[in-house]
């Protein structure tokens, strides 16, 4: 069966991103033909040859990329056509998909943010023959609306690839990092997100003079990468707060889309330990995870976190925001949940969670100070992460493609 999937690319850096190697990889060993529409690859060298599928690159920008849609679909003629994305790209996805004179099955994988969320929006997965989505509760939230075939699908994590790695001392000596608590705060720099919290944090822990031997990494490119993705200059704040001191980030060139390799085959050689803390441009995503010592995640929303999962495989404890939803899901009991101190209603009618800064610095000091504490969830955090296996994914796909043949 041809396969059109409509997503970001496989080729890029993203959640989606990373997620469609998954989907793209399970459909190739299956024996299915997998062309994907390929959003954001435009602009982005990739290696074709190390896909499982054919990608045809797309603008990163759905209002530039939807147009391309109906002429996509007409020279590849799919058999099926999957939607892959957050579920306002899904419904106008179908629509353009609909629009341009598809008859034929749909599927699709869904995340939504929040919950509640709109209910009319929720309506458009009336129109697939089977969804799936990454979480238990998303997929309990759908059927309690009455739509059928919805089939909670967790992301996989590899505990072959995330793991403590045994020169973990010499890259902390490497990167200038000997003698201090490392906190890292990996995610795309977005609104969603909430950096700039974390950054509250360390200006309470300098107010209250226990920061001296903290740092914090933020694994992401500090300035905008673009207007429409409402990121921060992330250098402006740290100076504005007066932590800029206590702040690390990727090599100058580092690009969010492109990411960079999730390992290598050997250990890096040893550099000599520099002046003054800095991030190695030659670290692994894997590497950097390693270097910290607590992970600390506060989107106001979120779907299915993937850094706390990662980083539990890699022996490092976790702090998340609390949003009794997909995030307290996703880390069950292995993660320090933090308790927001307010709400609101985002504009998709579902709750957003807002962690204080107060909160976040007193979360970072018990975790830093408790042994116990911190081996405690350094051993929960990994019995929940190997959960995440292969297996609920290939199972929930499976289901999705014999309904949308049926």
């Amino acid at each position: 069966m041809k396969i059109a999937l409509l997503s970001e690319s496989p080729s890029v850096a993203t959640g989606f991103g990373i997620h469609a190697r998954h989907l793209t990889r399970l459909l190739a060993e299956w024996g299915h033909e997998t062309v994907v529409f390929g959003v954001c690859a435009a602009g982005q060298p990739f290696d074709p040859t190390r896909y499982p599928c054919r990608i045809v690159p797309m603008p990163r920008d759905q209002k530039e990329a939807l147009p391309l849609l109906p002429d996509f679909l007409a020279a590849e003629r799919p058999d099926l056509v999957f939607i892959h994305y957050d579920l306002g790209a899904v419904a106008r996805f179908a629509a353009t998909v609909r629009a341009a004179g598809w008859t034929g099955p749909m599927i699709c994988h869904f995340v939504i943010d929040t919950i509640p969320f709109d209910r009319d929006l929720m309506q458009v997965l009336r129109d697939f023959r089977a969804a799936l989505t990454p979480t238990r509760v998303a997929a309990r939230y759908a059927t309690s609306l009455g739509i059928p075939n919805v089939i909670a699908a967790p992301h996989p994590v590899d505990a072959g690839l995330f793991r403590p790695l045994p020169h973990r001392d010499a890259l902390r000596r490497a990167a200038g990092l000997e003698g201090r608590f490392v906190i890292g705060v990996f995610g795309r720099n977005t609104e969603r997100k909430q950096q700039p919290r974390v950054m509250m944090a360390l200006q309470q822990l300098r107010a209250r003079g226990q920061a001296d031997d903290i740092i914090a990494y933020f694994h992401c490119q500090p300035t905008n990468e673009d207007p429409w993705l409402s990121s921060w200059n992330l250098l402006h704040v740290a100076d504005h707060l007066g932590v800029a001191d206590l702040t690390l980030f990727p090599q100058s060139d580092f690009r969010q889309l492109a990411g960079i390799p999730y390992d290598a085959d050997v250990p890096a050689a040893g550099d000599a330990q520099p002046q003054r803390p800095t991030m190695p441009a030659h670290y692994t995503y894997v590497e950097r995870l390693n270097v910290c010592d607590l992970l600390v995640n506060v989107p106001h929303s979120g779907a299915f976190e993937l850094a706390p999962l990662e980083a539990a495989l890699c022996g490092v404890p976790s702090a998340v925001t609390n949003d009794r939803s997909a995030m307290a899901e996703v880390v069950g009991d292995g993660a320090y949940l933090l308790e927001p101190i307010d709400r609101a209603i985002h504009s998709s009618g579902g709750w957003q969670h807002f962690v204080g800064a107060c909160t976040i610095a007193d979360a970072i000091l018990e975790i830093k100070e408790d042994v116990d504490l911190r081996t405690a969830l350094i051993r929960k955090g990994r019995a929940n992460a190997l959960r995440y296996t292969e297996e609920p994914l290939r199972r929930g796909l499976q289901q999705a493609l014999e309904l949308a043949c049926g």
